[in-house]
């Protein structure tokens, strides 16, 4: 956990990417349960990476930085993981929820790099 302006802030990595949004698709048109269970791998692999994390505040801001090998997949594909990251930072106890009671808010970042994965930064922000 690092202090910011703001409030308290905490970073995770995730190791590699997520499933696009594309490859979901592909995944549910072909057997449900493929779908399914990709969600739920997904979702447990960002339980897994963030751990560490204390239990969130209500009022966060999520960045989340992709870090992809090339360009061939088009970030609104790419950008669809951030469904498993936040079910995932739920499904870890970190967050309670992401409803509209909820006030969180998120940006996201498109990299280029020879390691893909999935950097996250949370900052807490003041109401």
């Amino acid at each position: 956990m690092m202090e910011n302006k703001g409030g308290k802030m905490w970073k995770f990595e995730i190791p590699t990417l997520l499933t696009d949004l594309n490859s979901y698709i592909n995944a549910e048109r072909t057997n449900k349960y493929i779908a399914s269970k990709i969600k739920r791998d997904d979702t447990r692999l960002v339980a897994m990476c963030c751990n560490k994390l204390p239990k969130l505040p209500k009022n966060i801001i999520i960045k989340i930085t992709h870090y992809c090998k090339n360009k061939k997949k088009d970030r609104d594909n790419i950008a669809f993981m951030k469904k498993f990251i936040l079910d995932g930072l739920i499904i870890a106890g970190k967050m309670e929820n992401d409803g509209w009671k909820d006030y969180i808010r998120w940006k996201e970042e498109f990299k280029i790099d020879k390691k893909e994965r999935i950097e996250i930064e949370i900052r807490e922000e003041e109401k």
